[in-house]
């Protein structure tokens, strides 16, 4: 890392660290000022103050919100509606098993088994609590109430997939040698680094890591909200879905997603230090009194009674 700029892979890599050992490092602290900092160099202030004050916002929600980013492979769903008894999450771990939570209206429900809520808010509730309470060490949930839609993360298979990562890196290291070495014409040494590819190849496809969901859902009529312009909020009833078809699935009921990658963490932070910023700054100047995003702070003067000039 220098002085100004971040590796994502290596901005990647600490902040998987200080996850799974619940502690921000050095390093990390010293990444998350360096993010701040060259973030807050896209926008315009007026005066330093401004923008150290815009800094400290975001420095506060890195703090504040740094172990809601997701180290290991995720898997979204968005929910539809709520849902219908019998109708089920089914969770496929790569290495431990099979993790299936029943919908239901029993009061007290089974072990794998979650009550059905008064909304969908409250049905993901149950959900999330039945599998922090059974199967945390093995999957997480985090859950998005406004747009109603649930993360699973799994927690199994984190060693295999820092191992996997790290071949992928050597990877991406041993190609760029390659190129490099086509340059300088040194049939020996690419010999020697073709051969180490193949290996690397090899390793990668036997940690292949392949954890998915099954969403077994009837199709039934439901009140839903349009999310489209013009049409936000207004509700229409229709055949929906629980969660949203998926063209590989192979059966009508039954809806197959992948685990994949996890967002990474450069992008995540740095849209979090973005909205801080644009926080602070809505605090300064608010948002009726200009337009965009990245805005000019003029001096306030008394000719246009306080205000901002835009």
């Amino acid at each position: 890392m220098s002085k100004t700029y971040l590796d994502r892979i290596e901005f990647h890599d600490e902040l998987t660290i200080c996850k799974k050992q619940d502690a921000l490092t050095d390093r990390a602290l010293t990444m998350f000022q360096t993010l701040a900092k060259e973030t807050s160099r896209v926008f315009y202030f007026n005066c330093d103050e401004d923008r150290k004050d815009a800094i400290a916002v975001a420095m506060h929600d890195l703090f504040k919100y740094w172990r809601n980013f997701k180290e290991s492979n995720v898997v979204q769903l968005k929910i539809n509606r709520n849902f219908q008894p019998v109708e089920s999450i089914i969770i496929y771990i790569h290495g431990h098993g099979r993790l299936r939570y029943i919908a239901s209206r029993q009061q007290k429900p089974e072990k794998r088994m979650f009550l059905i809520g008064n909304t969908i808010n409250n049905s993901l509730k149950n959900l999330t609590d039945a599998i922090e309470q059974i199967d945390g060490k093995v999957i997480a949930i985090y859950t998005d109430k406004i747009k109603n839609k649930i993360t699973l993360m799994d927690k199994f298979n984190g060693k295999k997939e820092d191992e996997l990562r790290e071949c992928k890196n050597q990877l991406r290291g041993v190609i760029e040698n390659i190129k490099k070495n086509d340059v300088f014409h040194l049939p020996a040494l690419k010999a020697q680094l073709e051969k180490k590819k193949i290996g690397l190849v090899e390793k990668i496809n036997n940690l292949n890591i392949k954890s998915f969901v099954v969403a077994k859902s009837k199709l039934i009529k439901a009140e839903i909200k349009s999310n489209k312009e013009g049409d936000k909020g207004k509700k229409t009833i229709k055949k929906v879905y629980l969660v949203d078809p998926n063209l590989n699935s192979s059966k009508d009921d039954e809806f197959y997603y992948k685990f994949k990658d996890p967002p990474n963490a450069f992008s995540y932070f740095t849209t979090m230090v973005r909205m801080g910023i644009l926080k602070s700054i809505n605090k300064i100047n608010p948002k009726h009194f200009r337009s965009g995003n990245k805005i000019s702070i003029d001096s306030v003067n008394s000719e246009n009674n306080g205000m901002f000039s835009l």
